[in-house]
């Protein structure tokens, strides 16, 4: 798997035991970029995923 599955899987986790839904739109994310929902927070994932940016998706969506 690549890495931003991995990650995806990680996230779909912390919802999961927020009892929250994780939903990805791939058709809405712009070039390589996922859209993700959790509840009522969203946020963009891009194909390449650092330390900083994995940190502020998680806090965007309150999983961290």
């Amino acid at each position: 798997m690549g890495e931003r599955e991995d990650f995806l899987r990680e996230l779909r986790a912390l919802a999961r035991k927020k009892n929250q839904l994780l939903v990805i739109d791939m058709k809405h994310g712009k070039g390589s970029h996922y859209k993700v929902r959790v509840g009522q927070r969203q946020t963009v994932v891009p194909a390449k995923l650092g330390r900083f940016i994995r940190r502020s998706v998680l806090k965007d969506l309150d999983l961290d």
